[in-house]
């Protein structure tokens, strides 16, 4: 259902951007989907005709919205810039999508050199240990065959997949996740921009709905999806409430350029505008790191696996040699 997300996103954002109430907007999205979405949107319209907002209609379905999208979409509702909020949800699980789409079938032809090689390897050292099938071992044969997918395929996967899924959205697991995210080359240099865009875009939509600068500031730091990026964040509304510029609560861990454009932005008092062209730019950069790593990751894995396989190969003659040589 992760396409049904990007639609769903879309069509209410396009919808409410062309006047139609929220209650309509929510109906007429909600009648294309099935599932858990479609009775997610069908109990929706009962909290927003109970008089709850869009926001915490969605939290009262946590299994089907994030926390990051209830945030993004409260920061629209607030901000008066929901149809906004709820596109950038749209482009981001896009982006998402068309990146994990690129690295699942980068991912193919190493899948099935490791899996031939599970089965061929063992069958190799099972031959030449037996000399014949009759001394075929099926039992050792299936266990190494096993025990070499766990080991080099589905055990990584299964431990990463379930370290990803049972993190909680916030605490201090939460932000050890996120900095080993941000240690990844590439993943993590396209993750960094993407947090700070949001950062930005959401700052840039407090202010120009006339919310104040401390909580404009605190409030973008809750949108960012990264721990460790909202930190470098989170002193800027301690600045502003002891009466410096916002500038200086900005982390030295920010790039350079971005903390220079800011106080740019300051000094000139069109702040606003330019954390506007600074979401535009992060963004930018941001989705194209993250391109550029689900094209080069699946090559370098591929290049693993083939080191790992040469390496098996390898002991598996060498033993086979030492053998012929004690038998002399």
């Amino acid at each position: 259902m992760k396409n049904a997300q990007v639609t769903l996103y879309h069509n209410l954002s396009v919808l409410l951007d062309s006047g139609v109430p929220i209650l309509r907007a929510l109906e007429t999205a909600g009648r294309g989907v099935r599932g858990r979405w479609h009775r997610a949107f069908r109990g929706m319209v009962g909290y927003v005709s109970g008089g709850r907002s869009m926001s915490e209609a969605m939290a009262a379905y946590p299994r089907v919205f994030k926390p990051l999208d209830v945030r993004v979409v409260e920061t629209g509702e607030l901000s008066g810039n929901l149809p906004r909020a709820l596109e950038l949800l749209s482009e981001w699980y896009g982006l998402t999508q068309r990146m994990m789409g690129r690295i699942r079938s980068g991912l193919i032809l190493p899948a099935v050199i490791i899996h031939i090689a599970a089965f061929l390897l063992p069958l190799i050292y099972q031959l030449q240990a037996g000399g014949f099938l009759g001394d075929f071992d099926s039992r050792a044969y299936l266990f190494s065959v096993v025990r070499i997918l766990l080991i080099y395929f589905w055990g990584p996967i299964l431990v990463i997949g379930g370290i990803i899924r049972l993190t909680p959205a916030q605490g201090i697991l939460r932000k050890i996740l996120d900095m080993v995210v941000l240690a990844i080359p590439g993943l993590g240099g396209g993750m960094r921009y993407i947090a700070m865009s949001r950062y930005c875009r959401a700052f840039h939509m407090f202010v120009k709905a006339g919310v104040d600068g401390v909580e404009s500031a605190r409030r973008a730091c809750e949108v960012t999806g990264n721990a460790v990026v909202a930190g470098w964040f989170r002193g800027v509304a301690e600045s502003v409430k002891a009466g410096n510029s916002f500038s200086e609560g900005l982390s030295q861990r920010l790039p350079l350029m971005f903390r220079e454009q800011w106080v740019v932005g300051e000094e000139t008092g069109r702040l606003d505008e330019v954390t506007r062209r600074l979401a535009d730019s992060t963004q930018e950069m941001g989705e194209r790191r993250l391109r550029e790593f689900s094209i080069w990751f699946p090559r370098i894995l591929y290049f693993a696996m083939v080191l790992v396989l040469a390496a098996l190969v390898l002991s598996l003659f060498v033993g086979h040699y030492e053998n012929l040589l004690r038998g002399i």
